[in-house]
This record gives C-alpha cells, structure tokens and sequence, in this order.
C-alpha cells in the first residue's frame, strides 16, 4: 500500500508539472492569442516587407554601380579661430603643436597671472616659443582691449 500511495503521489506530481508547462509555453505561444487567419495576415506582411526592402536595396546597388569614392571628395581645410582668454585647453589643444599638458599650462598661465594682453605674451607660458607661436597664430584671435598690441600690428 505504501508503494501505491508514492506511485500516486508521483504520478499527481507529474501531472502538475505538465500542467505548468504547459501554462508556462501557452503565454509564449502565437497560437493562444492570435487565430490561424490573424498568423497568416501577419506573417503575408513580414514577406512583403522583406520583399519591398530587398527590392529596394537591389535598386540601390545597381542604380549606382559602386560605392562613394571619398577620395574625389575636394579637402576643405577647418578655419577656425582661438579665443586666448576665452579658450578652455580643450580649444587649445586642437590647435597645431599644442598637446593637453601646453593647453592645461595655457589656461594655467591666464588664470593665475590674467588674461593675456597680447599673443605675444603666450610665449612666457612654458613650451610655446617663437616657432610654436608663428606656428599656431593664424589660428588665434587678437586680443581685444588698450594694451593689445596684435590687432594692428603696423601701428596704423
């Protein structure tokens, strides 16, 4: 008797499992929320999206026969200006021979001693020097204000 009642017990525990399963693969299951006629409408339009999108791609392709040539693209050179008490060392670092450490000692330099009266007067920062400056001035901005000597460097 007792090996009836473990067999029934077994066979109870059993049912259940199938039971939640089965409750388990219903949810996932397209067939439990969409009827045959619904599946057959969504899957038509899955095939002619595909269809449409296929079309389309082939027509690109053969439509232009090869890809962008980025080499016949004419080079525009970026022309930009610096602003020398303005600028954080982010903007002076993309300048031409400037690293972050000569940007960081830029602004450095203008916090500690003022904004700078003149583009001359990045030479005092450590790491710029006359070649450096003659290099990077066409990307500065005269300076604004009485003591700029750079906006008018002819004294006209």
């Amino acid at each position: 008797m007792p090996d009836d009642l473990e067999q029934l017990e077994s066979q109870q525990l059993k049912q259940e499992s199938l039971d939640d399963s089965a409750s388990f693969f219903s949810v996932f299951s397209v067939s439990s929320w969409l009827r045959r006629s619904d599946q057959i409408a969504v899957w038509f339009l899955i095939l002619i999206s595909a269809i449409g999108i296929g079309a389309y791609v082939g027509y690109q392709v053969i439509a232009n026969q090869r890809l962008i040539d980025i080499d016949e693209v004419p080079q525009r050179k970026a022309e930009f200006q610096v602003d020398i008490n303005s600028a954080d060392w982010p903007e002076f670092s993309n300048l031409p021979g400037i690293g972050d450490d000569t940007a960081r000692r830029i602004v450095m330099h203008r916090e500690q001693h003022g904004p700078f009266r003149s583009i001359e007067q990045l030479k005092e920062v450590r790491g710029i020097g006359t070649k450096k400056l003659e290099q990077i001035r066409k990307y500065l901005k005269p300076t604004d204000g009485p003591f700029s000597t750079d906006a008018n460097p002819s004294g006209e």
